[in-house]
């Protein structure tokens, strides 16, 4: 259900088309950068934007500062990597589709170095000691490769800003992030 109405949110907000003009500043220079930004919900991107601040900083922020006060930072580091771990699915189904063999390789190997003597990823002895860089392949990053358009800009509430393709290609990866299958059991 979830799936279905998400898919439905997105669709409808990617027949939506308007631009706005940001401006950003070279960090290295400080020239001032202008830029089109396909932003044609800006006031409504506001206004989630202001509300998902006042979350983060009312709520998200104290219980981050618990937990950091809780657990130490190589504790976080090893929660981080599990978490990197069980995205396995998403990697190596997105590096199939961009036809990065290479990659899939890789992450199947990192996974199971990592799930063995990693200890379920709490570990990373595939980059440490075997030299195997993750590959962070998505399903947003999949539709980009096959020519699709990011989208217009727009702030999805708790989750931040992101584009019409990389909204699709999260909603698209949930299924296959063993995470999301632990927190749903």
């Amino acid at each position: 259900m979830r799936l279905t109405v998400g898919c439905l949110m997105i669709a409808s907000l990617m027949l939506v088309a308007g631009c706005s003009r940001t401006v950003t500043v070279a960090p290295q220079t400080g020239v001032p950068i202008i830029q089109m930004v396909n932003d044609p919900i800006e006031p409504t991107n506001r206004v989630i934007s202001s509300i998902n601040y006042g979350i983060f900083r009312g709520v998200i922020d104290p219980i981050n500062q618990v937990y950091k006060l809780i657990f130490p930072a190589p504790v976080r580091r090893g929660i981080s990597r599990v978490d990197l771990n069980l995205k396995y699915p998403v990697h190596l189904i997105n590096s199939l589709l961009q036809g990065k063999f290479r990659g899939a390789g890789d992450e199947t190997n990192r996974f199971l170095i990592n799930t063995t003597i990693g200890l379920l990823g709490l570990f990373d002895p595939a980059t440490h000691w075997f030299h195997i860089k993750p590959r962070r392949e998505d399903f947003g990053q999949t539709f980009g490769y096959y020519g699709h358009e990011p989208g217009f800009y727009f702030v999805l509430p708790l989750l931040g800003p992101s584009s019409g393709r990389d909204a699709l290609g999260q909603l698209l990866d949930t299924p296959f992030d063993l995470a999301s299958w632990l927190v749903g059991a």
